[in-house]
C-alpha cells in the first residue's frame, strides 16, 4: 500500500478517567482534519459526562484539570459522544490517523469505544486508512538529526520526549496543555515542523506506518537500521536479517552486527 501525497491527516487526542482502555473513559476528545499541506479543513472538540458505572483516577483528573462538577454536568452522554465521533469520522477515507503516544493509548481507548457500542472498531487502519505515532518519529529524529527541534532534559538530566514539554522548548503555545483539542494542534505543529526541516524522515515515517512496507524494505534493504528508544535513551542497531519467525509471521530474526560473526561461526 502506498502513502499518496494528496492524503488528509486526521490529528487527535484523548483526555480520560484513566489509563486502561477497558476499564476508563474519553472524557474529551480533539480531531482535527488536515490537507496534505497542514491546512485545517474540520475539527470535532467533544466532551462526554462521566458513566455512572466509572470511578475516574484522581491523577488522571489533576493530569487533565478537570472537576468533578464538570465532568457530572456534561450535556452529552458518553452514549452521545461516541456516535458524533463516529458520524465525524465516517466522511473521511484514505486518511493518516496520527497521535502522540497514540498507538498504544489514543488508539486502543478509539477501539474500546466503537468496540463495546457495537460499531467497527478499526477505523484507523481500514477503509485505505494509515495510522501513526508522532513520539516514534519524534525519538528518532532525535537520534539522527538532533538540531530539527529542541528537546528538554528533565530533573536528572535525561531527555523529555512529553509533549507539553516539546511544545515549551520550541516555543509553542502551551497554555490549554492537556486539553484534547489543544494537544492536537501542538502535534500538529511539530509533525509540520519535523516535514519541512527533515522531509526524508517524515516519509520514512509515513511509508512505514503500514506494516507491509516495512517488511518489503526489510527484505529489499537485507541490512538495515533499527532505532528504538527505552529508558530514556536511544538505541540504535545495524541489522542483518535472517529469516521470517516460524511461529510468529509478522515478525522477523536479525542479527545485531555488532557483534562478531567469527565468534559465533567457531562454535
Amino acid at each position: 500500500m502506498k502513502f499518496t501525497n494528496k492524503m488528509n491527516f486526521i490529528v487527535y487526542d484523548f483526555e480520560t478517567t484513566g489509563i486502561s482502555a477497558r476499564f476508563d473513559q474519553i472524557l474529551q476528545g480533539g480531531f482535527i482534519v488536515y490537507d496534505s499541506n497542514f491546512k485545517e479543513i474540520e475539527r470535532l472538540n467533544i466532551r462526554s459526562r462521566l458513566s455512572p458505572d466509572i470511578v475516574p483516577s484522581i491523577n488522571a483528573l489533576r493530569v487533565n484539570r478537570l472537576k468533578m462538577a464538570e465532568v457530572l454536568s456534561e450535556k452529552l452522554t458518553f452514549y452521545d459522544m461516541t456516535n458524533k465521533i463516529r458520524q465525524f469520522l465516517s466522511k473521511y477515507k484514505d486518511c493518516f490517523f496520527v497521535g502522540f503516544n497514540s498507538i498504544n493509548f489514543d488508539e486502543e481507548f478509539l477501539r474500546q469505544l466503537f468496540w463495546e457500542h457495537f460499531y467497527f472498531p478499526y477505523l484507523s487502519n481500514t477503509n485505505g486508512n494509515f495510522r501513526g505515532d508522532l513520539l516514534n518519529l519524534v525519538t528518532m529524529v532525535n537520534a539522527f538529526n538532533s538540531d530539527t527541534f529542541e528537546v528538554q532534559k528533565n530533573d536528572n538530566g535525561k531527555i523529555s520526549f512529553k509533549l507539553e514539554k516539546l511544545a515549551k522548548a520550541n516555543n509553542f503555545d502551551t497554555s490549554n496543555s492537556h486539553e484534547a483539542i489543544a494537544d492536537v494542534e501542538v502535534t500538529l505543529r511539530l509533525m509540520e515542523l519535523i516535514a519541512k526541516k527533515n522531509k526524508s524522515f517524515f516519509e520514512t515515517f509515513k511509508r512505514n506506518s503500514f506494516s507491509k512496507n516495512v517488511e518489503d524494505t526489510i527484505n529489499q534493504e537485507d541490512v538495515f537500521t533499527l532505532h528504538n528508544y527505552l529508558f530514556n535513551s536511544h538505541r540504535i542497531y545495524l541489522v542483518k536479517r535472517l529469516l521470517k519467525h516460524p511461529s510468529y509471521k509478522n515478525q522477523i530474526i536479525a542479527f545485531d552486527l555488532k557483534y562478531d560473526t567469527q565468534e559465533l561461526t567457531r562454535l
